[in-house]
């Protein structure tokens, strides 16, 4: 092995870290937003004002992250999928807007009752 191809490999190796890390950040960020999500749409609570306010701001954040990780992974341009990663922000963009329907599933013990 030259040194040439040993310095190739430790830069694709590193470049393959570093995405792996930036993809499990993302990962987490997506579990976040899918929490923040649930607890919006769920039928039990609903949000005052001032929870819409924090709602925003928080999700203003999570875009703001993710555009942060975006631009990472475009640099490293290791396993970049600019497609996915334009599908995670208009969905993270829309639930900032508050644009997801208050709806969850009926419940089994309701469903029973109305027989």
């Amino acid at each position: 092995m030259s040194w040439n191809s040993y310095s190739e490999y430790l830069e694709e190796w590193e470049r393959f870290e570093a995405s792996k890390d930036l993809y499990e950040e993302l990962r987490f960020l997506v579990v976040r937003v899918n929490f923040n999500k649930r607890l919006l749409s769920s039928k039990t609570w609903t949000p005052s004002r001032k929870d819409i306010i924090i709602h925003k701001e928080r999700f203003t954040q999570f875009l703001e992250l993710f555009e942060e990780i975006d631009e990472k992974l475009k640099l490293i341009n290791y396993n970049y999928f600019p497609k996915r990663l334009k599908t995670i922000k208009q969905s993270i963009v829309k639930i900032k807007n508050y644009d997801t329907k208050r709806t969850t599933k009926p419940s089994l013990y309701r469903v029973q009752l109305r027989r």
